[in-house]
């Protein structure tokens, strides 16, 4: 079984390595290399707005732009408020005609860095990607629409390029939808992370259109509650409807000297570039006007259920879905109460269990945080990232061995039902909160939690062969291992082991679910025998 369960866990976690970065001769194909050479040409340096390597940067793409045969010009924004070294902001606008007139597709990326990085990732990698999708889409077929690719100026700033673009540029008012590209790390996949209000057309044209879709509308929920920001916000608060995509893996590089050619992993450029062509080519060929977004329009619960698999539904269904979750799980816990399948005290016995075991492991590792907090921001950035990756996985042991510790308190092992039945009737308490105040998230909840819950009806009578119960319970951890791993991952990530204790909660909420699907019994953690004091 932990074969198993290690192998599932293997599989959900493939969805985040980003696809090999092939080559290919086709002149109307992303090419890897012909990307690489952008981003050397402009990343070898720090370039922040108002300095020479800015400049600099800004003349080799437009040069490059103008080789390629687009119509190319550079608008002069003033930054508000004025800085004495850089009182303007300087935009790249380059346009590829497309064959009919009306609302355009916009493609975006920032091409200034930070004063002590020299941006190879953010965003060069972004810069190189979108120069390499112009070209390969002027050589392929015409497109409908046409395509504006829009390089900002003082995105480390403030946005202040896009905050001109839309203020004071007349082709702003002519977007139909954008495709913004951004980074805040060094690797990992191209994630979707924020859609427009009204997002439920645009994830039905990304699920198509996308080759290896990276996206979860839980992010899109989380990120509304976080400070930051990229150039998406403010075409966004302009009424522009659109995605946002960055990639976050090595994040230790974020907005330092390693942010560099070095650290540049070649299989983020493969998933970004592929992509943006795709998108554009699908959304190119669209009429933007007739997709609905905004206010008015429905949004959808969308996740990567496995690589190359996006699913997405609507919005409105993630509390039905919950509700019919809660009413299953009443019903399966009273007809397993009445059969004897499980005992009350027995059962309440695990919900405090887990509970209380859980705000252990979120203590104990919030004291880890506060211990380790200042010593691994004083290492140099490469053993920085080292220290981080350790901490996050002593911090994940930490939760897991307090939760597994927790399950086995007593002179005698839990019974399997009992457990199970407290694990799934948490998570069913969980589904309607969480589908009310973070509707994006709910798909978290209710599709482990309905697959445990067969196999808990199917296991709990104890009438199967071994083989039987293994079976049931490897097929009802798949929805477990291959949305919490990824998901705990991601967060991890976003937050930094400093948030760790955040986390947490959910490996020790995945162990609990593990063990209503019948997984901890197969492992020997449980057995089906009951003490006297539980019957």
């Amino acid at each position: 079984m932990l074969l198993i369960l290690a192998g599932l866990t293997w599989l959900g976690m493939d969805q985040l390595r980003p696809p090999a970065c092939e080559t290919s001769d086709r002149v109307d194909r992303f090419s890897c290399d012909r990307a690489m050479a952008h981003i050397r040409a402009i990343a070898s340096q720090p370039h922040p707005v108002g300095w020479i390597a800015d400049t600099q940067a800004r003349d080799y793409l437009v040069n490059q732009l103008e080789q390629m045969g687009l119509l190319v010009r550079v608008q002069k924004a003033r930054i508000h408020p004025p800085i004495v070294w850089a009182p303007f902001a300087y935009n790249i606008i380059a346009r590829l005609p497309g064959t009919h007139r009306g609302p355009a597709l916009m493609l975006c990326c920032h091409y200034d860095s930070v004063m002590w990085g020299p941006g190879a990732c953010d965003d060069g990698l972004a810069v190189g990607a979108l120069l390499e999708t112009m070209r390969a889409l002027k050589a392929g077929p015409p497109l409908r629409d046409d395509v504006i690719l829009l390089i900002t100026d003082a995105e480390e700033l403030g946005m202040r390029g896009a905050e001109g673009f839309v203020d004071s540029d007349p082709s702003a008012k002519e977007i139909g939808l954008v495709l913004n590209f951004d980074a805040r790390g060094t690797g990992g996949p191209s994630i979707m992370f924020q859609t427009s209000d009204g997002n439920a057309e645009m994830i039905g044209v990304f699920a198509s259109a996308a080759p290896y879709p990276v996206a979860t509308s839980f992010a899109g929920d989380v990120y509304r509650r976080m400070p930051n920001n990229t150039d998406f916000t403010i075409f966004s608060d302009a009424g522009m409807k659109g995605l946002n995509f960055a990639f976050i893996g090595n994040y230790a590089y974020y907005h330092t000297p390693g942010d560099n050619l070095e650290h540049l992993d070649r299989r983020t450029l493969a998933h970004t570039g592929s992509c943006a062509l795709s998108l554009s080519r699908k959304f190119g060929n669209l009429d933007l006007s007739a997709i609905r977004a905004g206010p008015g329009a429905p949004d959808d619960i969308y996740f990567t259920a496995f690589r190359g698999l996006l699913m997405h539904y609507r919005q409105g269904w993630g509390i039905v879905l919950s509700a019919i979750l809660l009413s299953l799980t009443t019903l399966a816990l009273i007809v397993a109460r009445r059969r004897h399948w499980i005992t009350t005290g027995g059962t309440l016995a695990c919900v405090v269990r887990l509970i209380v075991g859980t705000a252990i492991a979120a203590f104990l590792v919030w004291i880890g945080v506060r211990i380790v907090v200042g010593r691994i921001g004083k290492l140099p950035t490469d053993q920085h990232r080292d220290a981080m990756e350790y901490a996050e996985i002593a911090f994940a042991l930490l939760a897991t061995v307090t939760t597994l510790c927790f399950m086995l308190i007593g002179r005698r092992r839990p019974a399997a039902n009992n457990l199970a039945a407290a694990g799934l009737g948490i998570w069913a308490l969980l589904a309607i909160p969480v589908s009310i105040f973070c509707p994006g998230g709910s798909y978290l909840v209710f599709w482990p939690a309905i697959a445990a819950l067969i196999a808990f009806c199917a296991i709990a009578p104890n009438r199967l062969a071994p083989w039987a119960r293994l079976l049931i319970a490897s097929a009802a951890s798949v929805p477990v291992l291959f949305l919490m791993p990824p998901s705990i991952d991601l967060f991890m990530t976003a937050l930094t082991y400093r948030g760790a204790y955040v986390i947490m909660p959910l490996i020790s909420l995945t162990l609990w679910l593990l063990a209503s699907t019948g997984a901890i019994e197969m492992l020997g953690v449980a057995g089906h025998c009951r003490s006297k004091d539980e019957r």
